[in-house]
């Protein structure tokens, strides 16, 4: 009867705030009326409330039932970090991306077809970022306390893809180096990174950081910044498309690069800037011969 219903389904419901109705839908259902929300008036549940509370009901249990995890990994060690930090970087820090498509048909054949370069695309994109830093200063800086921190020595962060994780290691003094020694010194940290060797010296004091996707295919993407840095420079994969050269459409070689920065320490005039000045050494390619 009503009443038994009452006691059982809405012990903390007013029988008088209850639609008969309502009390027989609940005892079919097995719904519990204390966690149903009235929509009648003053608040009174209706026979709809409780139909539309069961269907959630149903909704939430088939899902649980349909979607039981093959595998839980819980976040550890470098993952553990790595989410961390990246969680923290989205809440606090105002991000913009800037993206340029770039031809560096010049730079791909002289590297192609030169037996004697030292080095690799990736090693190249790491030393324009310490000559256009120097020009750059703002942008080899980081933001801690409200106050831009920028620095000397310019030691551009590279992020290692591993088994472990993403790592991102230190080449000190990147506008000091040639491209022999650059090339050598990321392939020494690129191996302790991927047998799990780093020392902290490693991986600590980076003002600037480059990742490169192109060799997963990625052509432009948008790199989240490494805290406290102040930017973060995206490399995509180097591929042939049409370009517009004086009027005719030709086939070049094309990348885009992506810069992200943090808004607070740098605007997006300044950013479109840091690009041109990359993009010169990308394109006229004098210094590297």
């Amino acid at each position: 009867n009503i009443s038994n219903s009452i006691s059982k389904l809405a012990v903390s419901k007013s029988p008088d705030n209850i639609s008969p109705s309502a009390i027989r839908i609940a005892k079919l259902r097995n719904v519990d009326l204390n966690t149903v929300s009235g929509t009648g008036p003053n608040g009174m549940i209706m026979r709809t409330d409780v139909l539309k509370a069961a269907t959630l009901s149903v909704k939430s249990e088939d899902n649980e039932s349909k979607h039981t995890p093959q595998e839980i990994i819980p976040l550890t060690g470098i993952r553990s970090t790595i989410a961390s930090r990246l969680s923290a970087v989205q809440r606090d820090v105002p991000q913009v991306t800037l993206i340029r498509s770039v031809n560096v048909t010049s730079l791909y054949e002289y590297v192609k077809n030169n037996d004697s370069f030292q080095g690799s695309f990736n090693d190249v994109f790491v030393m324009v970022s310490g000559k256009t830093l120097e020009k750059h200063k703002n942008f080899n800086s980081w933001f801690i306390n409200n106050e831009i921190q920028i620095f000397k020595d310019v030691n551009v962060g590279v992020a290692i893809d591993t088994s472990q994780g993403l790592n991102v290691v230190t080449i000190y003094n990147v506008n000091n180096l040639n491209l022999a020694n650059l090339s050598s010194k990321i392939k020494e940290l690129a191996d302790k990174a991927r047998n799990n060797k780093l020392d902290v010296e490693d991986v600590k004091n980076s003002t600037f950081t480059v990742t490169n996707l192109g060799m997963f295919g990625i052509e432009a993407f948008t790199p989240i910044i490494n805290p406290p840095q102040v930017a973060i420079l995206g490399i995509g994969k180097i591929i042939q498309k049409p370009w517009v050269i004086n009027n005719d459409i030709k086939i070049q070689y094309i990348v885009d690069l992506s810069i992200t920065f943090d808004h607070r320490a740098v605007d997006g005039a300044d950013a479109a800037r840091f690009l041109d000045t990359y993009i010169q050494y990308l394109t006229n390619i004098d210094w590297l011969k």
